[in-house]
């Protein structure tokens, strides 16, 4: 069986240098902010935004990342490391694929105290 292409997968940088972009089905696009959110199920990813985007809960980024084809937890914990506009990580994930890679990026992301 041959990979299965990306289901609900959607990306939402608040702003990359001077340029946005809003690919999800969400009718709503957050103001910016330091949290940086990411849902493996589409339908959980949709409702996250829709309620930060109403209770006024900026975000640095917000990644729907529907089966996982081409975008992990591990992969978005090293961008986030490195975002000076991240702050805030929340993480809404079915499954880990290496629990040690997860272990490393998030621990050396928490270590210089910028995330939490």
């Amino acid at each position: 069986m041959g990979e299965q292409p990306p289901l609900d997968r959607g990306v939402c940088p608040v702003q990359v240098l001077a340029v946005a972009l809003h690919a999800t089905f969400a009718a709503t696009r957050p103001e910016r902010g330091a949290p940086a959110v990411a849902s493996q199920p589409g339908v959980v990813a949709i409702t996250i935004l829709d309620h930060a985007t109403r209770a006024g809960l900026g975000l640095s980024t917000f990644v729907s990342l529907g089966n996982k084809a081409d975008v992990s937890g591990n992969d978005l914990l090293a961008y986030w490391h490195d975002d000076a506009a991240t702050r805030v990580v929340a993480l809404y994930l079915e499954s880990i694929g290496n629990p040690r890679r997860f272990a490393r990026p998030g621990g050396s992301a928490t270590s210089g105290g910028r995330l939490r």
